[in-house]
This record gives structure tokens, sequence and C-alpha cells, in this order.
């Protein structure tokens, strides 16, 4: 039998334990956890994953000096897209893989991320302030 989606999720980001983060109960609410809506934390001192889960939708969001980028706006603006993904939903014949490889990802990757580095953390706060769209001319 396969693990629950939850279970297969902290297991793959376990690796943040080694890394001096420590898994943090869920905060609490009113909707239940399912194997279809669930999320969880690992926190350090200085940087904060958020791993959540929500019908198809799976993200990943990183918190430090108090600005919050998720993993799809890292990959995409500092890491130039590397990862392949374009989008955060995933049918579910391909959501383990997804929950694998974005892990793997920011296990070998995103160790600047990790560590709350603050100059890399004020080029990230400075890329979020950058309209998304450009305004048009008249």
């Amino acid at each position: 039998m396969a693990l629950p989606l939850k279970v297969r999720a902290q297991e793959a980001f376990a690796f943040l334990g080694h890394r001096g983060f420590t898994l943090q109960p869920p905060p609490q609410s009113d909707r239940l956890e399912s194997d279809l809506s669930w999320q969880f934390e690992y926190r350090s001192q200085s940087v904060t994953v958020r791993v959540l889960f929500d019908m198809h939708q799976f993200e990943v969001g990183f918190h430090a000096h108090a600005t919050h980028a998720s993993y799809q706006f890292i990959d995409r603006e500092v890491y130039g897209r590397r990862s392949g993904f374009y989008g955060d939903m995933f049918g579910p014949d391909k959501i383990v893989a997804a929950i694998d490889q974005i892990a793997t990802d920011v296990q070998a990757n995103y160790g600047i991320v990790l560590s709350g580095d603050p100059a890399l953390w004020a080029k990230i706060a400075k890329l979020k302030a950058v309209p998304a769209e450009k305004p048009r001319l008249p």
C-alpha cells in the first residue's frame, strides 16, 4: 500500500532536519486534513519552509527576512526555471513524482535560500516588488 501523500512529502523534505530545521505541528484549522488537503512547515532560526497540498495544487513556500516566495517564483526568477515546472497543479498520476523532484531540487540547489542569506533574500524581495505585468502605453 502506498504511503499517504503527506507522509511521503514529509519524508521527501526530511533532509531539512539535517540542515537544522524542525518539523512544526500544523496550524490549527477548522478544516480537516485528508490525503487531498494538508500542510506542514519546517523552521530554522531564519527560514520557514511551508509545504502545502490542496486537491491537485502542490506548493512549497519559503519565508525569510519578511519576504515570502514560492518555489515556483524562485525557480523562475532566480534559477531561470531550471526545474521545468510551469505551474503547481498535478494530477494524481504525477503528484508523487513532483513531490520527489521538487524536494530533490531544493536539497541540491537551494542551500543559499535555506541559509537565509540576506543578499539573496534582498534580491528576492526586489524581484517580488516588480509588477507581474508591465503597464501598456495608451
